[in-house]
């Protein structure tokens, strides 16, 4: 009995000797405990998404602002780690429509907004209608939310606005006796006079003709404005509007070299001294303040031919199909869209906030000249949205330059954009 206890005791004091041991033991990096690290790795902040996002965007200031914006997600609690590349717009169009097959694409692309329901319908585009109505982030002007839209669902959003609006040279009018600037379009002839007469050597007014986009962008407020249609080029109200145009040209109210003119060359005559008034957009505020830093200006709307009519420019974003983390990249998207960071972005370069909780006097409130653009949004016209938008708009560009260069009557040029167009219009039903 002795002896079995004995045994019993030296059994478990080598026992105790064992587990003294393995405490004195040094840990090794291959002996960490697990549940440690484990600990350690919950206390970390999660790893963000890295996402790409694609652009055009060639103006230093714009560059700017955009850099600005995407930093400041990046230092965010945001779920994204977002990363701009930009590439020039034609070869931008070019490797969205070759990526749309190879899946060589950015997770998230800006577009300018009447191509957006083209390549929506090509696939370049996630569909983000159930992001959309599910989230509280859906203030936005019925304009710009309408250019996201293909065949009533939604994959872009509007990102960066601006509308065209009339610039007048203040020396001028005031000089030819004009107190009230005109609000309709019969008015609007009549200060055309008045400024002729009194300075013949320079033309009342300047606007983009040329066969370009550019060209149809800013056709759209005289077509709209004079009840005209881009759907029926042949209506009372849109050959009215080719007539509209074809009266400055005729009259001597505005050069017959605005076939040629892009709007850069517009600002170019107006800052010059040849122009009284111009067509143009908040996006040659810069461009004046360089080319005639000590013109004064006022800033008014188109005059009515029937409606008050602008025409909208400006560009969305989406998230592309090759994008595999959906949630972190709606995450930039409302924020790069939320109230608060379009007012700043857009602000900071001249263009207007599409959101619909953004008044003009909010987003600018000491600058009466920019309250007037972010007021043509109320009733600035979307081109299209049309995936077929492109030819639509060729269709136009064609009638104008026909009755501007007296090769077609408004009538005819009218009637043979309308039947074009609705050819164009058949092969989408």
């Amino acid at each position: 009995m002795k002896r079995k206890f004995s045994s019993i005791l030296m059994l478990a004091s080598t026992a105790l000797l064992l587990v003294a041991c393995a405490k004195n033991q040094t840990t090794t990096p291959t002996d960490q405990v697990a549940p440690e690290k484990t600990s350690s790795s919950n206390s970390q902040e999660p790893v963000k998404v890295p996402l790409t996002l694609w652009h055009y965007y060639t103006s230093e200031a714009t560059q700017n602002a955009l850099t600005k914006l995407i930093d400041d997600y990046n230092a965010s609690g945001g779920k994204a780690q977002v990363k701009q590349q930009l590439i020039p717009r034609d070869e931008l169009m070019k490797k969205y429509t070759l990526g749309i097959t190879t899946g060589d694409l950015p997770d998230l692309a800006v577009i300018d907004n009447p191509d957006s329901a083209a390549y929506s319908a090509m696939g370049l585009f996630t569909d983000l209608t159930e992001q959309f109505n599910t989230s509280s982030h859906n203030q936005f002007q019925e304009g710009p939310l309408a250019t996201g839209t293909y065949q009533g669902k939604l994959y872009t959003l509007p990102f960066r606005y601006n509308a065209l609006a009339v610039w007048v040279n203040t020396d001028m009018i005031e000089a030819a006796g004009i107190d009230t600037m005109p609000a309709t379009w019969t008015g609007f002839l009549e200060t055309c006079k008045k400024l002729k007469d009194t300075n013949p050597g320079v033309y009342p007014f300047a606007f983009a003709a040329a066969k370009s986009e550019e060209g149809t962008f800013q056709f759209i407020p005289f077509l709209y404005s004079a009840g005209g249609s881009v759907d029926d080029m042949a209506s009372e109200g849109s050959v009215q509007a080719l007539a509209n145009i074809k009266t400055l040209v005729n009259t001597g109210y505005a050069s017959n070299e605005v076939i040629n003119w892009a709007q850069g060359d517009v600002e170019k005559q107006f800052a010059a001294g040849n122009a009284a008034m111009m067509l143009n957009g908040s996006w040659q505020i810069p461009n004046l303040a360089t080319d005639a830093p000590d013109l004064k200006y006022q800033i008014i709307s188109l005059p009515t031919d029937g409606k008050n009519a602008s025409c909208m420019g400006g560009e969305n974003i989406g998230i592309t199909t090759s994008c595999d983390n959906i949630e972190a990249a709606w995450d930039f998207l409302t924020y790069a869209t939320s109230k608060e960071i379009s007012i700043a972005f857009n602000s900071s370069i001249g263009t207007i906030s599409p959101r619909s909780d953004v008044t003009a006097e909010e987003q600018y409130p000491d600058n009466e000249a920019m309250q007037v653009f972010a007021q043509q949004m109320a009733y600035a016209i979307a081109r299209g949205p049309s995936p077929k938008w492109s030819e639509i708009s060729e269709n136009i560009q064609t009638a104008i330059q026909a009755v501007l260069i007296d090769a077609e009557t408004p009538e005819q040029a009218g009637s043979a954009a309308a039947k074009k167009i609705a050819e164009i219009n058949a092969t989408l039903n």
